[in-house]
């Protein structure tokens, strides 16, 4: 009876020891994520070569890396389009290979309203039973995309080259508002 009770204790610790999930820390609940080194670029809508008003109508590019409170890696983000960034498109981010299959990461971007959202899934063990946890985060922040120089886009031709503007990088910081999980 003695082993038996013994092997009903440590079960849960070597169940948890050989798992390639990590425990769940305090932050698990209240995620907060650093977008490091924001960069955009991209060309800017002109008729007869003037600038009206400035906005993005050809491709652009975005791209930053993503750290957080709960994970301990740095996931790699960026997207090209060739429509506006204007905040309608989930794009995921590259995860490092120390994460596990489970850690994801997505954001849109506003360009013109500079807004970022984010989406990441992680999941790790609650102390509680133990239990293995995937929690959902979704967060929404400002991007201050400034100091925004322009350049020329070059076509085909030296006649086909297009304005375009390119911005200095820039962090942010932002806190989850919404989580949910599932155990």
């Amino acid at each position: 009876m003695q082993y038996f009770l013994l092997t009903l204790a440590l079960l849960p610790l070597l169940v948890q020891s050989g798992s390639e999930y990590p425990n769940c820390t305090k932050n698990s609940k209240k995620p907060k994520w650093k977008l490091h080194d924001i960069h955009y670029n991209g060309p800017l809508a002109w008729t007869d070569a003037v600038i009206t008003p400035p906005k993005q109508t050809v491709p652009g590019h975005v791209s930053f890396t993503l750290s957080s409170n709960v994970v301990d890696f740095t996931a790699d983000c960026s997207a090209s389009t060739s429509s506006p960034f204007n905040g309608s498109v989930w794009y995921p981010c590259k995860m490092p290979a120390s994460a596990i299959p489970s850690d994801k990461a997505w954001f849109k971007f506003d360009k013109k309203y500079r807004v970022m959202e984010l989406n990441q899934t992680y999941t790790c063990w609650e102390s509680l039973g133990p239990t293995l946890v995937t929690y959902f985060a979704y967060g929404r922040g400002r991007a201050y995309i400034n100091n925004c120089y322009p350049y020329d886009i070059h076509g085909p031709t030296p006649n086909d080259s297009i304005p375009g503007e390119d911005c200095l990088p820039v962090d942010a910081n932002i806190t989850a508002s919404e989580i949910s999980a599932i155990a």
